[in-house]
């Protein structure tokens, strides 16, 4: 369900893709925040914090990497799935920062 676009717009995303992308921020996230050095859990926690993740988007595991595997293989939809990811990641670092300063 991809919407169409001329060569001269932006692809606007559909519902799914943002779904997918705001899926995979937060797991970039979350893999970050195990990376640096937050609580190490054992791979099985690990994993079922990846599953939550995913089914507060409505999603398995398997219907996640299919989706981001079909979006991230065509070059105008992944450069938008990135794209989207990005601003999320952003929002959520952002609220992070405010949330540490407010007394």
């Amino acid at each position: 369900m991809l919407s169409a676009c001329s060569e001269t717009e932006d692809p606007v995303a559909t519902i799914d893709e943002g779904r997918v992308a705001d899926a995979y921020a937060d797991l970039t996230m979350l893999s970050e925040s195990v990376r640096l050095g937050m609580p190490r859990d054992t791979t099985r926690t690990y994993q079922a914090q990846v599953d939550s993740v995913l089914e507060s988007y409505g999603m398995t595991r398997e219907e996640f990497e299919e989706d981001f595997h079909r979006l991230a293989d065509d070059p105008t939809r992944s450069r938008l799935l990135f794209e989207l990811a990005s601003k999320r990641i952003h929002a959520i670092l952002s609220r992070r920062d405010s949330s540490a300063t407010v007394p």
